[in-house]
């Protein structure tokens, strides 16, 4: 039910198909009642009463949907399985969209919203699906620079949640951390602090130490000191959760990469180039054979890579990797995504330390052009 929007138009599109070719079949009765019920709550297609009841009269079954509806009950929402898997599977929608270009954004953001409203209307706000639809939609508008909207719906989203599961719920604590990463975005230091302090205490609780959930919140919290220019706190915390991680899941695991890429960060923050460049380039090798070339995670850790360079006053190598990615999120996201923007803002800021000054100058006056237009001001 929580599937990708494309998965769910196409089993409301096989369903009718099947329908076609099985009318004089014993099944079609059956057919046509899950078709109807596709209609009835807006799965893989707009609700639509009148499609429902067309469909119903061709089914086997009363006229009545209610027990197909109770069917799919919130206890679903019980199922720490089923919340896991779903959890992926958003995740890995979100990183397809983005590679897809920002078209595909758009196009799920028009799709989730209305199924966000269909399945709302039918189920209603405390059931799982409208929230898992809801934390989809978050994590697009955050893919789309809507950081405020994004904000607002996690925060309802984390009262739904702990209102139905209780704090110490696995789901709880995915909201929670949701909802600390818009704050980050947002500059809300000490909210986004806070929450990330509570989340990592409880997940220690409720999940042991070295458990994935627990270091994934760990490395949220060192990213909430980076954030304030708390260097050798953030350092503490990423080493932690790096040497746990690569004993653990290995060195190979995207969130060992990820780990390792803040680690990496952090010593170009504290002026430890060396260190620093070191293991951005044994990461980014890693990434780009494990993940590929063009995987948001590994772009993200090559543009860690050229501000190491630049930091390091190795200018040529940094502006041929800020070119390349930034050649590479035109092509996938267009010009005006704000990742592309914030690309092309650092070459600026490159050309600028290298006093190459009317360089800089141009480039920072397209990024502002592009950025009034595109965010506003």
């Amino acid at each position: 039910m929580q599937a990708d929007y494309r998965v769910r138009i196409q089993i409301r599109d096989d369903l009718e198909k099947c329908y076609d070719r099985n009318q004089n079949q014993p099944c079609a009765g059956h057919i046509a009642f899950q078709i109807a019920f596709c209609y009835r709550i807006g799965f893989g297609t707009k609700s639509d009463s009148d499609k429902c009841h067309l469909w119903l009269e061709k089914s086997d079954k009363p006229t009545d949907l209610k027990f197909e509806k109770e069917a799919v009950q919130t206890a679903r929402w019980k199922s720490e399985r089923f919340r896991g898997l779903s959890q992926l599977v958003w995740v890995n929608h979100i990183d397809e969209y983005r590679t897809c270009g920002l078209d595909k954004l758009y196009e799920a953001r028009k799709h989730y919203e209305r199924e966000i409203s269909d399945m709302t209307r039918e189920f209603g706000e405390l059931h799982f699906i409208p929230i898992g639809l809801c934390s989809i939609f978050s994590d697009l508008l955050d893919e789309l620079g809507e950081f405020r909207k994004s904000e607002e719906l996690r925060i309802r989203i984390r009262e739904q949640t702990e209102k139905i599961s209780g704090i110490d719920d696995p789901s709880t604590l995915i909201s929670m951390s949701r909802l600390a990463s818009s704050y980050n975005k947002r500059g809300r230091w000490k909210q986004a602090e806070e929450l990330c302090v509570q989340i990592m205490e409880t997940s220690k609780r409720v999940f042991g130490q070295e458990h994935p959930n627990t270091l994934i919140s760990v490395v949220n919290l060192a990213k909430t000191f980076s954030n304030q220019g708390r260097w050798k706190e953030a350092e503490v915390l990423d080493l932690q959760v790096t040497e746990t991680e690569m004993r653990v899941l290995g060195q190979e695991h995207p969130n060992t990469l990820t780990s390792m890429d803040h680690l990496a960060s952090t010593y170009r923050n504290l002026g430890r180039w060396e260190e620093a460049e070191k293991l951005c380039m044994q990461i980014m090798e890693t990434a780009k054979r494990v993940l590929g070339q063009e995987h948001p995670d590994t772009l993200s850790i090559m543009c860690n890579l050229a501000w190491t360079y630049s930091n390091h006053g190795r200018w040529k190598e940094a502006e041929e990797l800020h070119m390349q990615i930034i050649e590479t999120r035109k092509r996938i996201l267009g010009q005006e995504h704000p990742f592309t923007l914030t690309i092309v803002n650092n070459l600026a800021w490159t050309y600028k330390s290298q006093g190459r000054w009317k360089e800089a100058e141009e480039l920072f006056m397209q990024v502002m052009g592009i950025a009034k237009r595109a965010l506003g001001q």
